[in-house]
């Protein structure tokens, strides 16, 4: 078990070097700035020109990784510690929500180089959030991303209360967050059909 974990940690640090970030920490605020490259060709759709929602979502996924993973010094601790409270449970996302800004679409304002500020959010009793922001580096925010993860135990696979130590720690960074929640979409009385075209490259 302990060869496997171990295996398992060389091959995410070989991933981490591969996205080739650059972070900063600001440990009293408990927020870390992600330096990425920003979009690439592949991001965009051949036909409008426009970037991929799915790939707007895979790249904020990969600065909130990083920040979550890569190691500070030389004692292996990661932002939020948060690579310690989840070595021994299984996350699992059960909300997301992606606000993307007009900036996006627009052509002459840069997508490359984007910076990534990683917050910490609500702790519930098995769940915590994490925020998400990019920005241009004039300071134009592109998009924000919420994540509400679960903690998952191993073995019985059923919600793991966060450690104490992980939320007594960070309890004051989260005062001013609330839980992640989608109401229901209610479906209007008066409602008409409307044909829409899906893209190939937006399946």
């Amino acid at each position: 078990a302990d060869n496997e974990q171990e295996s398992r940690r060389q091959r995410q640090m070989a991933r981490l070097k591969l996205l080739n970030y650059q972070m900063t920490v600001d440990e009293e605020k408990v927020e870390a700035t992600v330096q990425t490259q920003g979009l690439v060709y592949s991001d965009y759709d051949g036909i409008t020109g426009h970037p991929k929602p799915f790939q707007l979502m895979k790249f904020m996924e990969s600065a909130r990784f990083y920040a979550h993973h890569w190691p500070l010094d030389d004692t292996n601790r990661t932002f939020r510690d948060y690579a310690r409270m989840t070595s021994d449970r299984m996350t699992f996302l059960v909300t997301s929500r992606m606000d993307i800004s007009e900036s996006i679409y627009v052509h002459t304002e840069p997508k490359s180089p984007i910076d990534v500020k990683i917050q910490g959010g609500n702790i519930g009793n098995s769940s915590v959030t994490s925020i998400a922001t990019a920005y241009t580096k004039d300071g134009v925010q592109l998009l924000s991303n919420v994540n509400q993860v679960v903690s998952v135990d191993k073995l019985s696979r059923r919600p793991s209360p966060i450690p104490d130590w992980w939320r007594s720690k960070y309890a004051k960074s989260a005062e001013n967050h609330s839980a992640l929640k989608v109401n229901r979409l209610e479906k209007a009385e008066n409602v008409e059909p409307f044909q829409m075209r899906v893209l190939r490259s937006d399946l």
